[in-house]
């Protein structure tokens, strides 16, 4: 059986043999992503795409992902509460 994954354009700061989510894209499609950390909550808003809160300490999401599904491409912001 395969596994459904996010096409990985930029991986960022997330190392290869991470951990896993599903996450998932504003079409419906949901696949596993790369993290690094651990993430405590996760949606997707009603306009906007999916968001992901992790605990404090090291964490990182691959800096830009694609659908396989619809194409889209997702860049990550980093929106850090200082």
């Amino acid at each position: 059986m395969r596994v459904k994954t996010w096409r990985i354009l930029d991986r960022g700061a997330v190392p290869e043999g991470a951990s896993t989510i599903m996450y998932p894209c504003r079409c419906g499609y949901e696949a596993m992503l790369p993290i690094a950390g651990r993430p405590i909550a996760m949606g997707l808003g009603r306009q906007s795409d999916g968001w992901v809160i992790f605990d404090p300490g090291t964490n990182a999401l691959p800096t830009t992902i694609q659908c396989r599904r619809c194409r889209r491409i997702l860049t990550n912001e980093d929106r850090r509460v200082r």
